[in-house]
């Protein structure tokens, strides 16, 4: 993404709704995978390009959330950074 080109933040709540079994939560490309107990919920922050947004994918036993081109994303439970660091930006389809 050059340097002139409009960012945008977008942010998102996951939750696990069950009541009874643990989701695995996975973060695409990067392939960063995390448990949710029932009733966990992660924010999920992106910073990219003006215009992409989240892919999310649902499953019986897991979520699936895809960042976009160029985009850096970083995931928090109460707070907390799960990942310790954001990700590198994602390289720029061509």
């Amino acid at each position: 993404m050059s340097e002139s080109a409009e960012k945008m933040r977008v942010w998102i709540k996951v939750s696990n709704a069950s009541q009874d079994h643990v989701v695995l939560f996975v973060l695409e490309p990067w392939g960063d995978q995390y448990e949710m107990a029932p009733g966990t919920i992660f924010d999920v922050v992106g910073e990219g390009a003006h215009g992409e947004s989240f892919h999310i994918e649902w499953a019986e036993d897991s979520i699936t959330v895809y960042g976009w081109a160029e985009s850096v994303v970083a995931v928090y439970e109460n707070g907390q950074e799960l990942s310790g660091a954001p990700w590198p930006p994602l390289p720029s389809p061509e």
